[in-house]
């Protein structure tokens, strides 16, 4: 039996609220593209709230050459200025500009109205990952809307240049995050006190220079991440962030810097690369509850000692973790016959959980572990679980050693667990 056909457009019938909202989760030009489902949508693209514009959606699957570039550089273009023209001033909530650099071709344009545009709007985001053959200007009037809750800047130039602006008054905004930029101490200090309640910073691929009277301070920022980041910095400067509670460091370079966060309740710090050699960083996170120490970096300090190198190092002096209940080390565990570990093991009294990054060290015997680990473990009181998880999935020699060693050094009525991996899937078990 044949069933008639059903021509009654269902969703043309939903709540014109219902429909933007649906439409503000795909691109805008793929918005656009739905004015040919139903007439009743021919321009109901331009009143939603929401514009994505994506450079990549114009160029094809191969760009190779710089005039495939062009040609799909001048249509959107010519559709980012189409859309608002038609849009007026309907009420907008995010703008997000990805125009990135496609085989070593760099946009050439002048994008500046269209962030005026969007700023006018008063929107509660704005994106911006741009990479530009020239220097990009970001007008002002970015850095005093009053709307923004969330600011994102992404500014790839050929060369890193300096951000700078006559001020910062965002009075709204939670979180900022800038990536492949140069910033001071004085943008810094103008975008803290600028924003009264930022609550997270995110810095990557930036270079920030700081000189001996800036200080970084902010009663309200909570997270702060700096990934691959320079830290130029000229002599002793002072970080007070008394609400902080999260930080995050991968690969950054810099020293002299002092840390003062007194909420602290998780930090991650990773290296592969000296780093912060004279710096109190580590000194500053002994308020943590939780804390994942990653990389092999060459010298780690506590206040101005240096307490660990490559060789075995000086441990005097290391601060106390009174709070630190989780420590997750990586292959620092491996490095100075565990002397890392035993000294947090030994200065922080109320640890229940530590998971360790085995890295392979095919020479350690059995005897060299015991006598590294001899001590250690069984003596924490409150120690309560040792979770290893093997390098890259790699059960070596020196892996099963160190379970055997930690089997027989570890206190009654604490666990040892054992992660493991197999087709792209992992779980622990106990042994």
């Amino acid at each position: 039996m044949e069933h008639p056909a059903i021509s009654t457009d269902w969703i043309s019938q939903l709540p014109e609220a219902v429909l933007t909202d649906i439409m503000s989760l795909i691109s805008t030009k793929e918005a656009v593209s739905t004015c040919v489902l139903s007439k009743s949508w021919e321009k109901l693209w331009a009143s939603v709230p929401v514009l994505h514009f994506d450079l990549r959606q114009f160029l094809g699957d191969h760009v190779d050459s710089w005039e495939k570039f062009r040609d799909g550089q001048i249509k959107f273009v010519r559709f980012v200025n189409s859309v608002l023209r038609n849009r007026r001033n309907s009420k907008l909530d995010t703008f997000s500009l990805k125009m990135e650099r496609q085989n070593g071709c760099y946009c050439a344009l002048d994008i500046s109205p269209w962030i005026i545009y969007a700023i006018g709007c008063k929107p509660r985001v704005l994106s911006l990952v741009v990479s530009t053959y020239e220097h990009l200007y970001i007008p002002n009037p970015v850095f005093t809307c009053t709307s923004l809750e969330e600011l994102h800047l992404v500014t790839e130039t050929r060369c890193t240049e300096l951000i700078e602006t006559e001020s910062v008054e965002l009075p709204s905004l939670k979180s900022f995050s800038l990536g492949h930029a140069m910033i001071d101490g004085d943008f810094m200090k103008q975008l803290l006190s600028g924003c009264p309640i930022l609550e997270k910073v995110v810095l990557y691929f930036c270079d920030l220079h700081m000189f001996s009277d800036d200080r970084i301070s902010s009663n309200s920022l909570q997270h702060f991440i700096f990934s691959d980041c320079g830290l130029l910095i000229e002599s002793d400067v002072e970080v007070f962030v008394p609400s902080l509670v999260h930080l995050g460091i991968r690969n950054c370079r810099g020293d002299e810097l002092n840390l003062h966060a007194p909420s602290l309740v998780h930090a991650c710090i990773y290296h592969s690369s000296p780093c912060f050699y004279k710096s109190n960083l580590f000194g500053g996170l002994t308020n943590a509850t939780s804390l994942d120490l990653f990389g092999t970096p060459k010298f780690i300090v506590f206040g101005a000692t240096k307490f660990m190198d490559e060789q075995g190092g000086d441990l005097a002096n290391f601060p106390l973790f009174n709070n630190l209940k989780n420590l997750s080390v990586g292959e620092w565990c491996m490095i100075s016959n565990f002397n890392l570990v035993a000294s947090f093991l030994q200065n922080s009294p109320n640890l229940e959980n530590l998971t360790l990054y085995h890295k392979p060290s095919p020479n350690a015997t059995a005897e060299d572990m015991a006598q590294w680990l001899s001590g250690i473990l069984f003596q924490h009181e409150n120690l309560k679980k040792v979770h290893i998880v093997p390098n890259m999935g790699t059960y070596d020699q020196s892996f099963y050693k160190l379970v055997n060693v930690l089997r027989a050094s570890i206190k009654d009525g604490a666990v040892i667990t054992v992660q493991l991996s197999f087709a792209n899937m992992t779980s622990s078990i106990i042994i």
